[in-house]
């Protein structure tokens, strides 16, 4: 590894650490809102893909802001305080070239249910993220590769 200037490795920490601050925001706001914290996470023309992993089901796709909104408002998924969830980020490994950024990560789902608290699905997130003219960074593509769910009815 060739040396690389004091100015060099504080921009490469700070691209990091802004890479994970939308990650970290994507998951807040999925889970408790507001709806305009969670677009603010995505390019306008972003995508975010479910593919099952152990299954033949077709992927889920959501491309663009439309798609997006529809996605936030799923009621399928619920949200809070009608149910609660947590989407949790776990081992990030962030590689950034220039203005994009590609980050592999666990994501575990947790979810509330009478019986206690369950893992409701895992599996990991495949993320491309562009550095926007106002230099935040923005998911261009988030793709849930999920592993496994377990799926446990409320009763309501």
């Amino acid at each position: 590894m060739g040396a690389t200037s004091l100015s060099d490795r504080v921009q490469r920490l700070e691209d990091e650490s802004n890479v994970l601050a939308t990650l970290y925001q994507y998951a807040h706001a999925l889970d408790y809102g507001p709806e305009v914290e969670f677009l603010d996470c995505f390019l306008d023309d972003g995508v975010w893909e479910r593919v099952r992993v152990s299954s033949a089901e077709a992927p889920k796709v959501f491309a663009g802001r439309e798609d997006l909104t529809r996605f936030f408002h799923d009621p399928a998924r619920g949200r809070a305080p009608e149910v609660y969830f947590k989407h949790l980020l776990v081992a990030p490994q962030i590689k950034i070239q220039g203005d994009e950024a590609q980050v592999d990560s666990y994501f575990v789902r947790l979810q509330e249910h009478p019986d206690g608290p369950y893992v409701f699905a895992f599996g990991r997130y495949r993320d491309v993220l562009r550095r926007c003219p106002d230099g935040r960074w923005r998911i261009q593509h988030r793709r849930a590769e999920t592993e496994d769910t377990h799926r446990k009815q409320i009763p309501r």
